[in-house]
């Protein structure tokens, strides 16, 4: 797959770049770069950058062609597949967030979104409400018990924010607070339901209530990302 990256500098963002532009980028020395391309949950500096690179390599060609991956929606679990049959099957799926694969290196269940390779081979096809990193905070509460919850925002879109290092949360509840983030022009409210709660510490939310201008507000932050980005 050709990838198009994205930098971050000084909460600004610029791209997309191709391989090349962005191992030049690094080469002359720009640390204080972040990178982001399709796949990846969060920015990453120059070298966990390249270690995701490394990390991606671990899946080599005949590693792909060999049977041995499954994947499991709900309580239905597929039979033994290959690499390129696997994602085929996730393709002609609408939603992700309760999705879960295992393989010979990874016997335990695993959100789909823990695996580098398997999001990597998604997020081309995530189109209706694609998820691009954002540096930010949530500050809110439980609806229910008015108990305060924070966390960290690595992933948003028009539908729901990725958290990380969660504080308050359980899977189910209802929240309301606010998202703030250099990357957004002004701070946004919204109630969500709290979907997915993975063992890596990834939260994921889903809005039930937010204004249409804070909609066009992430909306106009996730087309900075489209692949159409000249």
């Amino acid at each position: 797959m050709t990838h198009k990256w994205f930098t971050q500098k000084k909460n600004k963002i610029n791209g997309p770049y191709n391989l090349n532009q962005i191992e030049a980028l690094i080469e002359n020395s720009q640390d204080d770069i972040l990178i982001w391309g399709q796949g990846m949950a969060e920015w990453l500096t120059p070298n966990d950058w390249k270690v995701f690179l490394s990390e991606k390599q671990k899946v080599n060609d005949s590693q792909r062609e060999i049977p041995s991956w499954k994947f499991r929606i709900n309580d239905t679990e597929s039979q033994d597949l290959t690499f390129k049959e696997l994602i085929n099957e996730l393709k002609k799926q609408k939603e992700f967030d309760l999705i879960y694969f295992k393989n010979k290196e990874q016997p335990k269940w695993t959100s789909i979104f823990s695996s580098v390779v398997i999001a990597d081979e998604l997020g081309i096809t995530r189109r209706n409400t694609p998820r691009v990193p954002i540096l930010g905070f949530f500050d809110g509460e439980r609806v229910d018990t008015h108990v305060p919850v924070k966390a960290k925002v690595i992933t948003i879109s028009e539908g729901g924010i990725g958290l990380t290092d969660a504080v308050g949360f359980s899977q189910g509840i209802y929240i309301k607070g606010l998202i703030k983030s250099p990357n957004l022009n002004s701070d946004i409210h919204v109630h969500a339901a709290v979907v997915y709660m993975g063992n890596d510490n990834y939260v994921g939310l889903k809005f039930t209530s937010i204004s249409p201008e804070a909609k066009s507000q992430i909306i106009e932050y996730v087309n900075k990302f489209s692949d159409d980005k000249s």
